[in-house]
C-alpha cells in the first residue's frame, strides 16, 4: 500500500486544536457502564430487538479520544477510496502537484469537521464498516454533555436519555448481523466507483461556475445543498442516495425509540426532546453555515426525515411494523419511499 496523499497528522492536530478541552466532570467510566445497562434494557424492553453478544459497555472519553476513533474512520475511508483512485493517473501535467495540494485539503477539511463536531457530539456506537474489523465501541463525550446538561437543567437523565439512542444502534447491528456487512458494501462499492478524471472534472467545472456567480448567490446554494453531490457522477449519487437513505432510517428509528423508550422508562423525555430542538435550531448564522459547507447538515437532515418515517410507520403499525427494517436488506426503505412511508409498509406487506 502506497503512503496515502491525505496529511493525518495535520488533520488531527488541527481538530484537536479546534475542538479545544474541557472538564468531563460527573460522566465517570462508572457512569457510563451504569447509564448503558439501564439503556439495554429499557430498548429491549420497548423494541423487543436482542443480540445474541453482550453489548458493549459504555466509556467515557474526551474530545480528544473521540477526534482519535473517528480519524480512524476517516482513514479507512480515504485509504479505500485512494485505492480506488490509484488504478488511474490525474489528469494532466499538474497531476502531482494535484495529490499534493488535494491531499492538504482533504486533511484540513477533515480536520475542521472533526473539531466542529468535537465541541457537539454527545454519543456514538462506534462500528467498522469498513476496513480491519474492530470492536464496536459506545462512547459518550463526557464534556459536552455536561455542558449541555447544564443548559438545558438535566444531569443524569440527560446521560440516560443519550445512551437509549447510542444503545439503540448497539441492539439494531447486534439484531439485524446483516447490517454491517451490508452498509460496508455499499460503502467499498461508492468508493471503489470513483473516476479520478470524472472528479476532477466535476471539481474544475464547480470552481468555476462559483467563480462566475454572484457571491450572494453562492452563498445561498451553499447553504441548501449537499456540497459532496456536485463531486460525484451518476452512478456514485446513486450510490450515495441509497446510503444516505439507510443512515436516515437508521437514526430515525434511534431517535424515536430514545423518546418513547425514555417515555416508558420514566424519562422526562418531552422536555429533553423540546430542548434539543431549540438547541438546533438556535445555532448562529456561522455556525449554521460551516455545519451545512462540511456537510455535518446532512446528519441533521437524516434526523429530520428518518423521524418523520419512523413516526408514520409506527403510528400505523406500531413497533412491530417498524422493526421490519431489520428484517434484511430489502427492509431498508429506498430514497423514494423514505417521503412515502405508506409505500414502504405496503411493499413490506407484500414481501
Amino acid at each position: 500500500m502506497t503512503e496515502s496523499i491525505v496529511d493525518w497528522d495535520l488533520a488531527e492536530s488541527l481538530g484537536r486544536r479546534l475542538a479545544g478541552r474541557a472538564d468531563s466532570g460527573w460522566i465517570t467510566p462508572e457512569a457510563a457502564a451504569a447509564a448503558t445497562k439501564r439503556a439495554a434494557g429499557a430498548v429491549t424492553d420497548y423494541t423487543g430487538l436482542e443480540t445474541a453478544d453482550p453489548l458493549p459497555i459504555g466509556e467515557s472519553v474526551a474530545r480528544d479520544e473521540w477526534i482519535s476513533v473517528n480519524l480512524t474512520m476517516l482513514r479507512d475511508g480515504t485509504e479505500a477510496f485512494e485505492r480506488g483512485a490509484g488504478r488511474q493517473e490525474l489528469p494532466g501535467p499538474l497531476g502531482a502537484i494535484v495529490r499534493d495540494v488535494g491531499g492538504r485539503i482533504v486533511a484540513a477539511e477533515a480536520g475542521a469537521v472533526l473539531g466542529f463536531a468535537g465541541q457537539r457530539v454527545l454519543g456514538q456506537y462506534d462500528v467498522a464498516l469498513i476496513g480491519p474489523r474492530r470492536p464496536p465501541r459506545l462512547l459518550f463525550v463526557a464534556p459536552n454533555i455536561v455542558a449541555v446538561a447544564e443548559r438545558i437543567g438535566h444531569g443524569r437523565e440527560l446521560l440516560d436519555w443519550i445512551a437509549l439512542h447510542e444503545v439503540t444502534h448497539a441492539l439494531q447491528f447486534g439484531a439485524a448481523s446483516w447490517l454491517q456487512p451490508h452498509l460496508g458494501q455499499r460503502i467499498e462499492a461508492l468508493l471503489a466507483s470513483n473516476d479520478a478524471r470524472g472528479m476532477a472534472s466535476n471539481l474544475l467545472r464547480t470552481a468555476r461556475s462559483a467563480l462566475a456567480r454572484d457571491p450572494r448567490e453562492l452563498l445561498h446554494a451553499a447553504r441548501s445543498i449537499d456540497p459532496l453531490r456536485s463531486l460525484l457522477g451518476p452512478e456514485q449519487a446513486e450510490l450515495l442516495s441509497g446510503l444516505q437513505s439507510a443512515m436516515s432510517a437508521i437514526e430515525g428509528y434511534a431517535d424515536f425509540v430514545m423518546d418513547e423508550a425514555g417515555a416508558a422508562a420514566g424519562l422526562d423525555s418531552t422536555s429533553m426532546r423540546a430542548a434539543f430542538d431549540a438547541r438546533r435550531r438556535t445555532r448562529g448564522p456561522l455556525e449554521t453555515l460551516l455545519a451545512r459547507i462540511l456537510g455535518l447538515e446532512l446528519k441533521l437532515r437524516q434526523y429530520r426525515e428518518g423521524r418523520r418515517f419512523a413516526e408514520a410507520v409506527a403510528e400505523k403499525g406500531g413497533i412491530d411494523a417498524l422493526n421490519l427494517l431489520w428484517s434484511g436488506p430489502e427492509g431498508l426503505p429506498a430514497p423514494g419511499e423514505l417521503a412515502e412511508p405508506a409505500a414502504w409498509l405496503a411493499r413490506m406487506a407484500d414481501a
